[in-house]
């Protein structure tokens, strides 16, 4: 699972996260789940990382729910600030099946969801364990699940949407892949995904990086295995993706290191 977001201050540990798959019947929905915080903690503000999946946070202490869209440039989350709860990282399908919007329109966006999650913040409030949890995010999603797939453009799209998290992918080779010329997969994924193929692919290349600095890869090595051509190009990536230097990134994700489960 991708990386959304580091606390701005203090203990990164506070927010190790437990993350884990949902069910099989959200496939292609919902591309993973996030438990994070521990009882007790204070929410505090995050940096936001650039990141191509929706992200509904739910702090179930505070009873406050956030939704941040797809970015495509890091920054600091200060006003809704979280610190205990789930998160739950919705693919732009899932974004159009459960939300009923496009995700071009939630691009770089940060939405407090009010009364509208109040059911969602109950719910996983009254569930004792981060298992608990899971099956509740299951049943709830699984249960409003249905909605069409969208027109032939917006499934392009969200085809080329995976393709493209795919290692090395490149926007020409995926739209040979889905046997449609570049300027078609253009227009579909500006429409759907607010954001043009290289774009998603760049973000994608980075969460790559990401997950490697995560792991404790020095960032030459990271460099080299996620396809940057120096290291000097990382730092730069890293700069305008994340608003940190390699290092930096580094320091804060090994102190958080998720649990799978």
């Amino acid at each position: 699972m991708a990386v959304h977001s580091v606390p701005v201050h203090g203990d990164a540990r506070a927010c190790a996260p437990r993350v884990a798959a949902p069910h099989p019947a959200l496939r292609g929905l919902v591309a993973g789940y996030a438990g994070f915080g521990r009882p007790g903690a204070r929410p505090v503000a995050h940096r936001l990382l650039a990141l191509a999946v929706t992200a509904l946070v739910v702090d179930v202490e505070a009873g406050t729910a956030v939704l941040t869209g797809p970015r495509s440039a890091g920054g600091v989350c200060a006003g809704h600030p979280w610190g205990h709860g789930v998160l739950v990282a919705l693919t732009p399908r899932g974004v159009s099946e459960f939300l009923g919007v496009p995700s071009a329109d939630l691009l770089d966006g940060v939405v407090a969801c009010g009364s509208r999650a109040a059911e969602l913040v109950d719910r996983l409030a009254a569930s004792p364990s981060w298992d608990a949890r899971r099956a509740t995010l299951d049943a709830l999603l699984i249960a409003r699940t249905g909605r069409d797939r969208g027109s032939p453009a917006d499934v392009l799209a969200d085809a080329a949407w995976r393709l493209l998290h795919r290692d090395g992918a490149r926007p020409a080779d995926v739209a040979a892949t889905l046997g449609v010329g570049r300027r078609r997969l253009e227009l579909a994924c500006r429409h759907r995904l607010g954001q043009s193929p290289a774009r998603i692919a760049r973000t994608a290349r980075f969460q790559r990086a990401v997950g490697m600095l995560t792991r404790g890869l020095p960032p030459a090595a990271v460099a080299a295995r996620a396809g940057y051509a120096d290291q000097p190009h990382l730092t730069r990536e890293s700069g305008a993706l994340a608003g940190l230097t390699p290092g930096a990134l580094r320091a804060i994700l090994q102190d958080a290191a998720p649990v799978r489960r």
